[in-house]
């Protein structure tokens, strides 16, 4: 049981980052292993181009049962905690066409997390028509 547990979360951890952009200000480091560690002051953040996604794309199709998202916590001079409030979480299994799962609805120092209840896909997206940044990108 152990060994399966352990298998099913390392497959969970194993996707790839896109991004639509970047936003060099914030000073994100955009990477994947920086929306697994917890942090609050790591993670991924792109520029306001009016169709924002930061996506994380499995080499095949998991079962997601939830989506544990945040804020990314940077220098408040040149990001707002809340960027990305507003946006969604999105699946898809061909990266065109995107089923809403839930809402991102940001809290400082809070972690979100979006129930699925168990959705095989191989591309999830958070989604924005703005600034959008997470420090989280967790998948169960």
């Amino acid at each position: 049981l152990r060994y399966q547990h352990f298998h099913f979360v390392a497959e969970l951890n194993s996707w790839t980052l896109s991004m639509s952009g970047t936003y060099p200000p914030v000073a994100a480091e955009n990477t994947c292993a920086s929306l697994l560690d917890g942090n609050f002051n790591t993670g991924a953040a792109t520029c306001s181009s009016g169709e924002d996604w930061i996506k994380a794309t499995f080499p095949k199709p998991p079962c997601v049962t939830s989506i544990t998202i945040a804020p990314l916590q940077k220098d408040t001079n040149v990001w707002e905690a809340t960027n990305g409030s507003g946006g969604s979480v999105q699946y898809s299994n061909d990266d065109q066409t995107w089923t809403n799962c839930g809402n991102i609805e940001y809290v400082a120092m809070q972690k979100q997390k979006i129930e699925i209840g168990g959705v095989d896909a191989r591309y999830w997206r958070l989604y924005c028509i703005s600034y959008l940044g997470t420090s989280s990108f967790i998948f169960r």
